[in-house]
């Protein structure tokens, strides 16, 4: 077994819209040597279209719709490391499938660090405002806070924090 990694289980990381999801599983996936899936790249290159032209055109149910059909397709796949997009774990239906396959690991990080992250980005299509930011945050926390593990990410480096979030599922595996 993988040192950190359940025996065919998963590690999903959950949380906001900039946190480094995609950033950390790639540094994860390559530490455990699995492979890594980008809920977020995949759906662009399944469907050919950026996501905020599928938010603009099809709106959100849809892309929600088309998030939990790449779900039910990563959980099948073998084990690894999945970023999933910020609203993901949001839908019960979605956090029921990580909890089925694999262990979830709330990426967090202060409003402020999300803030400064997210200024630079054009391409996410709910950063509308800071308020907006700000608001959208407070409603997702207690679904985020549902994951298994926490881990604060904003004060490592990428190869630190993925040592760090590999002690975390040691630990956590050791206690189930």
């Amino acid at each position: 077994m993988s040192q950190g990694r359940p025996t065919g289980r998963s590690i999903f990381l959950v949380g906001f819209m900039g946190v480094g999801k995609s950033t950390l599983g790639r540094h994860l996936a390559r530490r455990l040597r699995i492979p890594f899936y980008d809920m977020d790249e995949e759906i662009e290159r399944t469907s050919g279209k950026k996501i905020h032209e599928i938010f603009e055109v099809e709106g959100e149910g849809s892309f929600r719709a088309l998030e939990t059909e790449l779900l039910r397709k990563i959980v099948k796949r073998e084990p690894g490391v999945v970023a999933t997009g910020g609203g993901t774990f949001c839908r019960p239906e979605n956090r029921d499938l990580i909890r089925a396959r694999g262990v979830s690991v709330w990426l967090d990080a202060r409003p402020e660090v999300i803030l400064e992250r997210g200024a630079q980005e054009t391409h996410r299509p709910l950063w509308t405002s800071p308020e907006a930011v700000k608001s959208l945050l407070d409603e997702r926390l207690p679904l985020y806070r549902q994951a298994d593990l926490h881990f604060r990410i904003e004060s490592f480096s990428p190869d630190d924090a993925a040592a760090r979030v590999m002690d975390l599922l040691e630990a956590h595996r050791k206690e189930s």
